[in-house]
């Protein structure tokens, strides 16, 4: 009966525990919305953590006017520990939303506010008993942002994060960076800052973005997945019907355990487009 007891007990506290740890994932990632303007959207979060049921990837989307922004990111690290940076990337990019902040000004008023995070904590001013104090001056986010506007033309800022792909009518285009830039806090490694790339989304294309998590899966014998060459066979599938088909074939290919944290975002122009766009 003793014995019984504690197991409950320990049952109880590891429920609570995962409920405040989906409760804090849903304040921080709110639910994306299925349409933004005239583009369908779907999101997906998997946490390798499963007793904590968070992680350190992160996504967000705005709208303003005819433009839909588009953040997806990955902090050094994993589980609870990632979740102080996570909600710091997170309001410097909401931030910059509500003020009509220029995207590569976003990029910059993002890192500062990582910076300025990650400096608090390291000196101490933070709070100390919780994750947040495993991060040092030396920890980053890899990410990138989305500007999509709504007749397809695309910008994009990639801070050494992989780069999304274009899915179109069969054909798979990895969108990388003209010129590779450093993740957010280590941006004092290049001089002349990240650059502006751009991009046309033709009607009917989907647009998806995911973090590491997904191409580091590993089968049992070692090798990675291959997204590029998976996802060209459901290049015509809705968002939420997509990222579900990813999802289970995923699993199935890394034998259902993940060694890292996955998040992806798909957003899909519509075929059929009105006056004036192309």
């Amino acid at each position: 009966m003793a014995a019984g007891a504690v197991r409950v007990r320990g049952e109880r506290r590891l429920a609570a525990s995962r409920w405040v740890a989906e409760v804090t994932q849903r304040v921080l990632l709110h639910p994306l919305p299925a349409r933004a303007g005239p583009f369908g959207v779907a999101s997906l979060y998997l946490a390798a953590d499963e007793e904590a049921a968070v992680g350190g990837d992160l996504y967000a989307l705005t709208r303003s006017g005819h433009t839909t922004r588009v953040l997806i990111g990955d902090v050094q690290g994993k589980g609870l520990a990632s979740l102080e940076i996570v909600g710091c990337v997170l309001n410097g990019f909401r931030w910059t939303a509500r003020h009509d902040i220029p995207l590569l000004e976003t990029a910059g008023e993002i890192e500062a506010a990582f910076r300025q995070e990650v400096r608090e904590q390291s000196a101490g001013t933070g709070p100390r008993d919780g994750p947040a104090d495993r991060f040092t001056a030396e920890s980053f986010v890899t990410a990138v942002v989305v500007e999509l506007a709504d007749d397809g033309r695309m910008r994009l800022v990639n801070l050494g994060h992989p780069p999304p792909l274009l899915l179109h009518r069969g054909t798979v285009t990895a969108l990388g960076p003209t010129v590779p830039a450093p993740p957010l806090g280590l941006g004092d490694l290049n001089a002349d800052g990240p650059v502006v790339d751009t991009a046309a989304m033709p009607p009917g294309s989907t647009l998806l973005l995911y973090t590491d998590g997904v191409t580091e899966a590993r089968d049992g014998a070692g090798a990675f997945y291959p997204l590029a060459e998976r996802v060209r066979r459901w290049t015509e599938k809705e968002p939420e019907a997509l990222l579900s088909t990813l999802h289970a074939d995923l699993r199935r290919y890394s034998g259902a355990r993940l060694e890292d944290d996955v998040a992806m975002v798909a957003l899909r122009r519509p075929g059929v487009v009105g006056p004036g766009e192309h």
